[in-house]
């Protein structure tokens, strides 16, 4: 059965009981990261992923919070051995900086490693990143601070559908990537440039149609996280949750 893992379920600034935002999508036979912060080897093997199997990782977007494990997750595979190609999915703006980093890193002088290929998705709406076995993946831009894209994910065993806000105010791109979906999973950082509070996101899941709303990237260090939850059903009349770390996510 195919699951949406949370990876990390905090803003900018992480506590110790939870990461920077950033997600497993797992199928059968099929594995993604979805951004990759804090310790991505040992978080990925305390569920049950061995990272030299990823099928892929996809970028929302290059701040730091969402990009700062990607450099160490990419030695450490080559260091445990992978030898397949790997595809790094991203709008361009975003992977040629990727791959400008890595650069810096001098990859090309690791003995044996494996060929990355970076693939650049077109920054429009309903965008196709991704049409596997498995998973049908299409994008679509954000209001972000820098180019960001929304995920929405068809789980093609069930039909399941969800949608991924990443970083965003509140914008009717994801709304429209939304309609009628599953489960729409909204950053919560509150109101400001690029972000989204959680009531704003509660008016976004109400909007679109979706079915239940988590809210995930939030402030982790507020004093009281049930007011979130409180504050997105006085806009969303679905089922609300609060992300937390290694939240596990049936996709049927």
């Amino acid at each position: 059965m195919a699951e949406l893992i949370i990876m990390g379920s905090a803003f900018a600034i992480a506590s110790a009981a939870a990461d920077n935002s950033h997600l497993v999508l797992r199928g059968d036979n099929e594995t993604y990261l979805i951004d990759c912060a804090g310790r991505p080897v040992p978080r990925l093997k305390s569920i049950g992923v061995d990272c030299a199997d990823l099928s892929g990782i996809i970028v929302t977007h290059f701040h730091p919070d969402h990009t700062y494990g990607l450099s160490i997750l990419l030695m450490d595979m080559w260091l445990l051995g992978r030898k397949h190609p790997l595809k790094i999915y991203g709008y361009k703006a975003c992977i040629d900086k990727v791959a400008a980093l890595m650069a810096l890193y001098d990859p090309h002088l690791w003995p044996g490693m494996y060929a990355i290929e970076y693939v650049a998705i077109t920054e429009t709406p309903n965008a196709a990143l991704l049409n596997s076995d498995e998973f049908e993946i299409t994008t679509t831009p954000v209001e972000h601070m820098i180019p960001c894209m929304a995920l929405r994910i068809v789980t093609k065993a069930t039909g399941h559908v969800t949608t991924y806000s990443a970083d965003t105010q509140p914008c009717q791109t994801v709304i429209d990537l939304a309609d009628n979906a599953d489960l729409l999973v909204h950053e919560a950082t509150g109101v400001g440039l690029g972000h989204t509070s959680p009531r704003q996101a509660g008016e976004v899941a109400q909007k679109a149609g979706a079915k239940a709303l988590i809210l995930t990237h939030y402030d982790v260090h507020h004093p009281d996280p049930e007011r979130m939850l409180a504050e997105a059903k006085t806009a969303f009349a679905g089922d609300v949750q609060l992300a937390y770390d290694f939240m596990r996510i049936s996709l049927g």
